[in-house]
């Protein structure tokens, strides 16, 4: 689960939400203990979770997420160009 991430800090939120998980507490909730996911992004998976549609809505969130980084990344190159 963990290792499929990028992020050294992503990682740790999904390998410490696994126990969490396994005793029972939703993943949202599990993912909001960590502090390092957006409390919009742990609103999404609670609204999906409680929907029955979280496959579909974790799709989107990484898409979503993935684009977003993309931007900001070519933002900072951006500015960081001249120099």
């Amino acid at each position: 689960a963990g290792q499929g991430a990028d992020s050294a800090l992503l990682q740790a939120a999904m390998w410490d939400a696994i126990p969490r998980v396994t005793a029972g507490e939703s993943l949202a909730s599990s993912f909001g203990h960590s502090g390092i996911l957006p409390p919009t992004f742990v609103g999404q998976i609670a609204a999906a979770e409680a929907s029955g549609n979280l496959p579909d809505a974790l799709l989107r969130l990484a898409g979503w997420y993935a684009d977003r980084l993309d931007y900001l990344s070519a933002r900072v190159g951006a500015l960081l160009e001249p120099f």
